[in-house]
């Protein structure tokens, strides 16, 4: 989350792999600004766990506010690393709910990357569940330590009337829709934080990566965090 004259605590890095912080930022006055949230983590070996948690204050009367929570958790194999993800996102009485299971396997200087993710949308006034799975591939060459290339492929489904795009593409109601994206030899910036910061937001582990609108590589901590294929 990102908010103007935002006041934020980080825990200490030596309390035994426990990681988070806290975020508040005043609303100044000005409606739909007003916001606070945390994130809380731990890591141990080949485990992370972390959750997150944050509401926004919204600009409508009725005291509605932007709800967001997730928990995610990672394990790595050494040969293989594997992340789940639960989101939910939260404007009562809808709320998108997504889950994401994936798997990064190192080969060399590159890495594949398999990802499947589920989403549907809950309280809609007719009753409709809008839902889309999608199964994605990469593959990823790492150039340097924040530069890389990579070529991603998906399938995407929509359902009971969702209507999501795939990159660019554009689709109606129920369609499905196969897409290939790569990025052509040029500097791809992948922000690879260190073992004492978090993500810029309150999620937690982000698990694999999602080919909607833009692509998104979403890893867990300690990997990249975004990759944005324009």
């Amino acid at each position: 989350m990102r908010a103007n004259n935002s006041v934020a605590y980080f825990l200490p890095g030596n309390i035994g792999g426990v990681y988070g912080r806290v975020m508040v930022a005043p609303s100044e006055g000005i409606a739909g600004q007003k916001y606070e949230g945390g994130l809380i983590g731990w890591a141990g070996g080949p485990v992370e766990v972390a959750a997150g948690y944050g509401q926004t204050k919204t600009a409508l009367s009725g005291g509605t506010d932007y709800k967001v929570w997730n928990v995610g958790a990672t394990y790595d194999f050494g040969f293989l690393k594997l992340y789940g993800l639960y989101n939910e996102n939260k404007y009562d009485p809808l709320a998108l709910k997504t889950f994401e299971l994936s798997a990064g396997i190192p080969i060399g200087l590159g890495a594949v990357n398999l990802s499947y993710t589920d989403g549907k949308l809950t309280g809609l006034a007719s009753g409709v569940t809008p839902k889309a799975t999608q199964f994605g591939a990469q593959y990823l060459y790492n150039m340097s330590k924040r530069t890389a290339l990579y070529a991603t492929v998906a399938h995407l489904s929509n359902k009971n009337g969702a209507a999501i795009g795939l990159g660019d593409l554009a689709v109606s109601a129920n369609q499905s829709v196969t897409g290939l994206q790569r990025r052509r030899p040029s500097l791809v910036l992948i922000d690879r934080p260190g073992p004492d910061r978090v993500p810029d937001d309150q999620t937690a582990l982000r698990g694999g990566f999602f080919f909607a609108g833009r692509t998104h590589l979403r890893v867990a901590a300690g990997g990249a965090r975004h990759v944005n294929c324009e």
